[in-house]
Formats: structure tokens, sequence, C-alpha cells
């Protein structure tokens, strides 16, 4: 099977970061701030990845990926059909971080983690060691948060996303308009759709949403923001309908 993306180079790129579960941040903060201050004077807000697992595992395939990063994904992610990872995004005017920077100073330790934040993780998300140092080597060591500030948020963000929002396992196999996927995600101001072409159903898939929502994790909020443009554009088509691919066709491909 063939996937064709119709989106530019730069989106192509970041279909494929997805794979692995976790998008390189944008954040953007004073480096030598970046492990003693809180998220109020780092945060303006948080951006959100929400990913169907059934259809990353099928770009995977097709790209031929490594095969241990399948396995991974398709032995623990396909239990609950979603995956999802957050961006923590700071003023502009602030000076950009370096994760690599960063990291010497402020590596993943796992014992900078409560036992009871992560045994949540674990119970709801099926965190591994591996997946978190992941996490909080890209998305989480320029968030300007402590480790434990950060996974508490982690979990905190993907709990209301996924229990608070529309259950995507709800519409499996079904096939809607962009609109109609918007609304039962805040609508099209609140939410950008990313889908994937597969050229032998001739059908476009649902694979990916990106919301935004305040620094207290309380509200979603207007994804109008001058300095992350390119994540405005959806690559999902107006009048043609969008289906959610069904876990267990993924194999069959």
């Amino acid at each position: 099977m063939q996937i064709r993306a119709k989106i530019a180079n730069g989106n192509i790129l970041l279909s494929l970061l997805f794979i692995t579960i976790f998008l390189l941040t944008t954040s953007t903060v004073k480096a030598e701030e970046v492990n003693t201050s809180s998220k109020e004077e780092h945060c303006s807000f948080y951006r959100v990845f929400l990913n169907w697992a059934p259809e990353k595992i099928i770009i995977l395939k097709n790209l031929d990926f490594d095969n241990e990063i399948f396995r991974n994904l398709a032995n623990q992610e396909i239990k609950n059909n979603i995956t999802f990872s957050i961006d923590c995004i700071a003023d502009e005017d602030n000076k950009a971080c370096n994760p690599l920077q960063q990291l010497k100073e402020n590596d993943f330790d796992r014992n900078k983690i409560s036992e009871e934040t992560w045994n949540k993780l674990i119970s709801k998300f099926h965190f591994s060691e591996e997946r978190a140092k992941i996490s909080w080597s890209i998305g989480g060591v320029c968030s300007g948060l402590t480790q434990e500030e950060f996974f508490r948020e982690v979990y905190k963000i993907g709990t209301k996303i996924i229990e608070d929002k529309a259950d995507l396992n709800d519409y499996i196999g079904k096939s809607m308009l962009l609109e109609e996927w918007q609304e039962l995600f805040g609508g099209s101001d609140k939410v950008n759709l990313m889908c994937e072409y597969d050229l032998d159903d001739e059908k476009y898939y649902f694979s990916q949403l990106v919301l935004f929502w305040d620094k207290e994790l309380k509200h979603q909020i207007n994804k109008d923001i001058e300095h992350l443009e390119a994540l405005k554009i959806s690559n999902c088509p107006k009048s043609e309908l969008i289906y959610l691919r069904e876990p267990k066709k993924v194999e069959s491909k």
C-alpha cells in the first residue's frame, strides 16, 4: 500500500517524527532559568498533539521504519488507539532554549518523578521509562518545569482531552466532513486536523489533531497564534469525507 500525504516537505517531516510519538518542541525559554522557573514565567499556553495510532502504524509500515519502533507502537499504543504529546509554548521574546544543552544539566531521572504520578502514567497511558525519557528530552526539558511538574501536566492534559472530549474510538470506521470532525473538538477556530491519503482505498484518513490550551489547562483556546502559522493549516480536504481507520484492518495492509 502507498500513502500520499498532500502536505509540504516540512509537514511530511512532522508526520514522520510523530511515528515515534513525540514532536520536537518549539518551546522558547531563557536557557539559564529553565530548571528553576515556574511554568507561569515560561508557558503562555500548551500545544497538544493527539494522534490516531492505527494510522501512524500504517505510515510506519509503508516507510519500512525500524522494526523495534513498530513493535513498541503496536504493542503499547494500540491498546487505546490514541497517543498524545504536549509542548509548553513560551513568550516569543524569551531566548530560544537548546534541548541538547539543557540535557547535559538536567537529563531524565525517573527518581525525580513521584510514585503517584508515575503509577498514573503507567496505568492510564502505558508509559515506560524509555518513553518518558524521550518525552522529557524532546518536549519537557525546555518547558521551564521540573520533571515532576511536567509529567503531572502530561497526565492532566491527557486525561482531560481523552475523557472530556469526544472519544475517537466511538467513530472507528465512520466518515465525516472536515467541519464535522472539527466540531467534535471545539470547532474550526480551536482545532487543526491532519490527514493521510490512502492510494489503495482512495480515501482520506484522520491522522492527527492539534489543540491549544491555556497554561492552567482549564480552557481550550483559539488557535489564531501568529508564530505557529504552519500548524494552523490543515491538509485535510474540506469537501470530501474523512475516515477513521479501523485498528483491525491495520495488519492486513
